[in-house]
């Protein structure tokens, strides 16, 4: 039952938020909320990180309430970025497949990855890697609301 609390704590929430998440970007420009949202998910995965490191169901509760913040909403800041930068494009659905194509090969990737290195590290060590990766993903998305900022300026 604890297992599926993590899940549900993700899930739940996210039924309603990307109508909110959809108004904040809305409001404040997609390249803002892409590194809100993914500085959201980065917070979440290191209070679960932690938390299984600590064997805490409350933090990792915690963790994964935050990383659920930011979870569906960054799919909604990711699907305006694209539909701005490929608007009146003949190229918008391929940037939406390959967008949706690389999300995919991602969770296939963890699929594989984080039960090797549970199994032959630990567990914590398999979510401190979903950490780096959490990492990266703000790095890109504060590069691009870079990008998209000089881009409008031009």
């Amino acid at each position: 039952i604890y297992f599926n609390r993590l899940y549900s704590v993700y899930s739940f929430p996210n039924i309603f938020l990307p109508f909110f998440g959809g108004s904040i970007v809305d409001r404040t420009g997609a390249p803002l909320c892409a590194v809100i949202f993914s500085g959201l998910l980065l917070l979440g995965q290191i209070i679960f990180a932690v938390g299984t490191h600590l064997r805490s169901w409350g933090l990792m509760l915690i963790g994964r309430t935050v990383y659920g913040l930011g979870g569906e909403n960054i799919a909604v800041a990711q699907s305006v970025l694209l539909a701005e930068w490929f608007s009146g494009s003949t190229e918008l659905s391929l940037a939406f497949g390959a967008s949706l194509s690389i999300s995919r090969l991602g969770s296939v990737l963890n699929n594989f990855i984080s039960p090797v290195l549970a199994n032959k590290v630990s567990t914590p060590s398999a979510l401190w890697v979903g950490v780096m990766a959490n990492a990266l993903s703000v790095c890109i998305s504060v590069l691009i609301a870079f990008v998209d900022k000089n881009a409008e300026e031009k």
